[in-house]
Order: C-alpha cells, then structure tokens, then sequence
C-alpha cells in the first residue's frame, strides 16, 4: 500500500483505530448490536483519524469536513 518509512509509521500509529472501527462495524452488522451514542461517537472519531492518516500520506493536510 505504501512505500517508505514515514507512511509506515502512520500507519502503525492508527492501526490500533482501524481495528476498533472494524471490530465494532462486525459486532452491529453480523451480530446485531446496538451502539449507544458515545460509543457511535468513538468509533466515528476513530474513523475519522484513520482516514486523515490514510488520505494525508497522499493529499497532506487532508482534513474531513465536521458533519455536526
């Protein structure tokens, strides 16, 4: 996906947020779970720091747009 040491970097820094989305997207769409609104609210957070991370390896400087 990547070449070099920084973009590894990055990306080892938000893997830990990749997994929490994705652990969590699994839990509502196989098993049924419901999310209480801080939980909704971590998970997005976690979403939005990942793809800032991902995208700005690319397009530095590459902000989401607050949906709010």
């Amino acid at each position: 996906m990547t070449d070099g040491k920084k973009a590894n970097k990055i990306l080892s820094g938000v893997k830990k947020d990749a997994e929490r989305v994705n652990k969590k997207r699994n839990a509502v769409a196989h098993q049924g779970e419901f999310c209480n609104v801080g939980e909704s609210q971590e998970a997005i957070e976690s979403a939005r720091k990942f793809i800032e991370a991902v995208v700005g390896i690319y397009e530095p400087g590459f902000k989401l747009e607050d949906q709010s």
